[in-house]
């Protein structure tokens, strides 16, 4: 998020710099989190340069995801890209910009209603509706249903 503001800086705001920034943190700024995700009170130790969550269903089906609909039911959806080598992230952007990153052979993606991220960082950088800021761990994610009280005009 960070490299792709820094391109809608110079260049303006259009959608593919989210592919360019992304293809040069590819190439130069590769991280790997050793982290452990619990979905649901289960435990999975994870070693991954991107882990996604989110509720937004229509981002996900725009994505061509499955866990669409398990968002619009109110469950937390998470992506998580198994593998960090260059050319495994190479071929996970081009599932991507194809519409087909379920079928990349290193991506997983789960429903749950509760996650919780835990790591043996003291502080998580992270991005929350394009905001970048700091957490400590544990991390827990969860769907508040009925949390937002829309008024509208008679």
């Amino acid at each position: 998020i960070q490299k792709r503001e820094q391109f809608n800086k110079h260049f303006g705001r259009f959608p593919l710099h989210a592919y360019t920034s992304a293809l040069d943190v590819l190439i130069r700024d590769r991280k790997e989190l050793k982290l452990e995700v619990e979905v649901d009170g289960q435990r999975y130790p994870v070693k991954t340069s991107l882990i996604f969550f989110g509720n937004n269903q229509l981002q996900l089906a725009e994505m061509k995801l499955r866990i669409a609909e398990a968002a619009e039911a109110g469950k937390v959806a998470g992506v998580v890209v198994a593998k960090s080598d260059k050319r495994t992230l190479f071929k996970t952007l081009w599932q991507l910009i194809k519409g087909n990153l379920d079928q990349a052979s290193d991506v997983y993606s789960f429903a749950a209603d509760e996650v919780i991220v835990h790591s043996k960082r003291n502080k998580l950088t992270v991005a929350v509706d394009g905001e970048i800021v700091t957490m400590t761990p544990p991390l827990k994610i969860t769907v508040r249903k009925h949390a937002l009280n829309v008024m509208v005009p008679a």
